[in-house]
């Protein structure tokens, strides 16, 4: 016995495309949440670390870390200053103007906050000019006084001048003292020694 399907083939065809669309439109939903998902899940983290970012900024602002922040700024001003004796003994070493000794008397003598950016001496040894920064005139007047009193200076001229300065990452300003100083040396403990020369090389 056959089955006999008396629809119109019309009533099927439009059955048969409501199936398909009522498909289609599962299979669209389905794929716009994945997108949604897909799209949502970095924003999310994007948005996660950038809280984070500024929670940790926060915390770095806050008052009970000032005390690291000055330690930092402690030892990145040490760690410049080393930079800069070392520089300063290179370029000794390397033209041979004045003897270790000497410079060593003079780096020696620097008091706190005291610092040396040039040192330059002239081709027969007999001058040196040093310039730099300190924090206070007063400590650039005693420094003055004390390589005066060094054997091989004959005599100490002294030049300053005083401006303000900004901190970095702070609104703070200091008052920073530049100043420039001109030794005139004595010839022969202040020069060259190339004996001391011989023995470093």
């Amino acid at each position: 016995m056959r089955d006999i399907n008396l629809m119109p083939r019309e009533y099927a065809l439009i059955a048969r495309r409501k199936k398909l669309s009522m498909l289609l439109l599962g299979l669209g939903a389905v794929l716009i949440v994945f997108l949604i998902i897909g799209i949502m899940t970095p924003y999310n983290m994007i948005k996660e670390r950038q809280k984070t970012l500024a929670e940790l900024n926060a915390r770095k602002n806050d008052a009970k870390y000032e005390i690291i922040n000055e330690v930092k700024q402690e030892l990145n001003d040490k760690n410049q200053e080393k930079d800069s004796i070392e520089n300063l003994i290179n370029e000794v070493e390397r033209n041979s103007i004045i003897s270790r000794t000497t410079l060593d008397a003079l780096i020696g003598l620097l008091p706190p906050g005291m610092h040396i950016g040039n040192l330059n001496a002239n081709d027969d040894g007999k001058s040196i000019k040093l310039d730099g920064t300190a924090l206070r005139v007063e400590d650039v007047a005693g420094y003055v006084v004390q390589i005066n009193n060094l054997s091989f200076v004959n005599n100490v001229s002294m030049k300053y001048t005083s401006e303000t300065i900004k901190l970095k990452d702070s609104s703070n300003e200091i008052m920073v003292v530049k100043y420039e100083l001109n030794l005139d040396i004595k010839e022969q403990d202040g020069g060259l020694d190339r004996n001391e020369v011989s023995q470093d090389k």
